[in-house]
């Protein structure tokens, strides 16, 4: 048995189609690689008209790819091989003869290569690989052989049955082309969705190139949510996580848990209690914001707690046991007698009438000091301000009055940071004074006001206090001044009660 291989770029074509009345082909040439050319070029100008008829017509995923692989009549990137073709040296040439014969013998051996081919592609046993393997092995048997087995299947030499039998074979190797394989590993998942149609967890799932959302549920967990794309012949992995329901905890470490009322959502809960939220309390996105609620003794305290999968949150009620309260409210009344005197560190920031389009002086420091009497809620006393230093001179001394807001707290306490009291206060202040500075060249400017404005300085302000101790306190305030000066100042500083 001879097998001799033709150029596939011109034969392929030429055997798609060929008329009845072909039953044998002949060339003679130089050399045997001369005669293979020629006798497929005579065999291609017979039936080129044939082959382009049959691909219009029938539309054949098949005869499309016969067609296009071989529509190259210069570069040679296949063979097909045939059996039997006779040599015989005439005149000093070779001459090459294909025999409707060895025509046939090629075709039905094609045939039974493709029906083995194809059980080993659908072999569902099989992984995702090895099948694509096989669909590619399908496919280039078929550009080297499918034209044989058209040109016998015209020839009524070879069932139309068997022709269809091997189109299709090539055809669903074809698509399969076009598929790519999902596999879900990681958290075994109670149900499995791609795309909305349920799946199974660590199989192969073949589907067709694109973008895929999937969702996997678990028993008492979040469900694992999202999209993936899957490139044609690629074996794409997800690894599912199973995300716990999130919980959430109270805690008041200054009081006792037991007299400490809590509801959640609507539930009534205990101090300390691992609350773990179900599935239906929480959105597609296994997320949700509950509100809750606590009390204890005059005291209350609520808000919103936003919770997602995996959360274990925890809320701290700052609740003040009696001792606390007691200690609050006795250092907050302290603070209405007695006398005080404060030293503040200040932060000017001065506004003048310009003079000649110039705006005159620039943030500076000062020293503040002030002693004030207290009469209950209110406070009153002598301020004195100085600079002069960063090219400034101010000096000023006022009256300043101060009400201290006392009552401001919840539940009958005062207002409070790190459990000591927090008193707010507004003032107002009159004082004399006198402000000039040295320009960049160093020439002394001072404030031109109207008349009785270049001495005199109205302020207002607000601020407040944080109490340390019955004696000491920590004060910052902001302040906004009026003729004089229309700029303003912030300070802090120590004021201490005797």
């Amino acid at each position: 048995m001879n097998k001799w291989l033709l150029p596939c770029s011109v034969l392929c074509s030429t055997l798609l189609s060929t008329p009845a009345w072909a039953k044998e082909y002949s060339a003679c040439e130089s050399d045997r690689e001369q005669a293979l050319l020629a006798l497929a070029s005579q065999i291609q100008v017979d039936v080129s008209n044939e082959v382009k008829s049959e691909v219009t017509e029938k539309k054949n995923l098949f005869l499309d790819l016969v067609s296009q692989s071989n529509s190259q009549k210069v570069q040679v990137k296949s063979n097909i091989s045939l059996m039997d073709v006779k040599t015989q040296k005439k005149g000093g040439e070779i001459c090459l003869t294909v025999t409707q014969a060895s025509l046939l013998k090629t075709a039905k051996v094609a045939l039974k290569e493709n029906r083995q081919q194809f059980k080993s592609f659908n072999n569902r046993n099989n992984d995702f690989k090895s099948r694509y393997q096989f669909a590619n092995k399908l496919i280039a048997h078929a550009k080297q052989q499918g034209g044989v087995v058209t040109l016998m299947a015209t020839e009524n030499k070879i069932s139309p049955r068997d022709r269809q039998s091997f189109a299709e074979n090539v055809n669903k190797a074809l698509s399969f082309k076009n598929y790519g394989a999902l596999v879900f590993s990681g958290d075994k998942s109670r149900q499995l969705e791609v795309n909305g149609k349920t799946q199974k967890f660590g199989e192969e799932i073949i589907l067709p190139a694109g973008e895929y959302g999937y969702q996997a549920q678990f028993r008492n967990a979040c469900d694992d949510k999202g999209s993936v794309e899957l490139k044609a012949g690629k074996v794409r992995t997800v690894k599912l996580e199973k995300e716990a329901l999130p919980t959430v905890s109270f805690t008041s470490p200054n009081v006792d848990g037991s007299d400490v009322s809590i509801r959640f959502n609507g539930i009534r809960l205990g101090m300390s209690e691992n609350y773990r939220l179900k599935r239906e309390q929480l959105d597609g996105n296994c997320e949700g914001e509950f509100s809750w609620q606590a009390e204890f003794a005059d005291q209350s305290d609520a808000g919103k707690v936003s919770l997602g999968a995996g959360d274990e949150e925890i809320v701290r009620l700052d609740f003040l046991n009696a001792e606390t309260i007691r200690n609050l409210k006795k250092l907050s009344a302290d603070y209405r007698s007695g006398s005080r005197f404060e030293v503040y560190g200040v932060s000017w920031i001065p506004s003048h009438q310009e003079i000649d389009g110039v705006e005159i002086g620039e943030a500076f420091p000062a020293l503040q000091v002030a002693l004030l009497s207290t009469q209950g809620a209110v406070l009153h006393g002598p301020v004195l301000d100085y600079a002069n230093w960063s090219d400034t001179e101010s000096y000023h001394l006022g009256y300043q009055g101060r009400l201290q807001l006392t009552d401001l707290g919840a539940d009958n306490m005062p207002l409070n940071v790190f459990q000591l009291p927090v008193i707010p206060f507004i003032y107002g202040q009159m004082s004399v004074g006198y402000m000039g500075y040295w320009d960049e060249d160093k020439e002394y400017q001072r404030t031109d006001q109207y008349e009785w404005k270049n001495y005199l300085m109205s302020s207002v302000g607000a601020g407040f206090t944080l109490v340390m101790s019955r004696d000491f306190a920590l004060n910052i305030k902001g302040q906004k001044n009026f003729w004089l000066d229309d700029g303003g100042s912030v300070a802090a500083g120590l004021s201490v009660r005797f």
